[in-house]
Formats: C-alpha cells, structure tokens, sequence
C-alpha cells in the first residue's frame, strides 16, 4: 500500500511537471511569433533593401578595372527579369 501511494504520488508530480513544461513551451512558441510577426511588419523590407543594395555594390566593377564578361552577362539577364 506505501509503496503504490508512492508511485501515485510520483505520477502526480510528473503529470504536474509535463502540464507545466507543456504550458511553458507554448507561451515562449506564441512569443516567438509575436517577435517574427513584428520583424516582417517592420524590418524585413528594410533588411531586404540593404542586402540587394550590398549585392549591387559588391558586384560593381573597382576604380580602372572593366567589368567582366560574367558580370554584364549577369546584369542583363536581371534587367531583363524585372
């Protein structure tokens, strides 16, 4: 009988911590969302400018060099795209 209350009791206290851990992974999911939700409202076209403005900048010929034949192949097949 002592040990089957025992068990019992441990089971309690288990189940107890699952609910906890379970209700505690899904408040921080819901925030996680939030957070995402908010970055796609505000700064993911922000971002997006900046990374198309670095990609053009990397791609530009330096000071006295001519750009290659790779870089005008791709650059006309992206005005051609948009």
């Amino acid at each position: 009988m002592y040990v089957k209350r025992g068990v019992q009791k441990f089971r309690d206290q288990w189940e107890e911590t699952e609910r906890k851990n379970l209700s505690d992974d899904i408040a921080k999911k819901l925030s996680s969302l939030d957070h995402d939700r908010t970055y796609k409202e505000v700064q993911e076209s922000q971002d997006t400018v900046e990374l198309e403005k670095r990609a053009e900048d990397a791609n530009q010929p330096k000071e006295g060099e001519s750009p290659s034949e790779e870089v005008k192949t791709f650059g006309m097949q992206v005005c051609r795209f948009k």
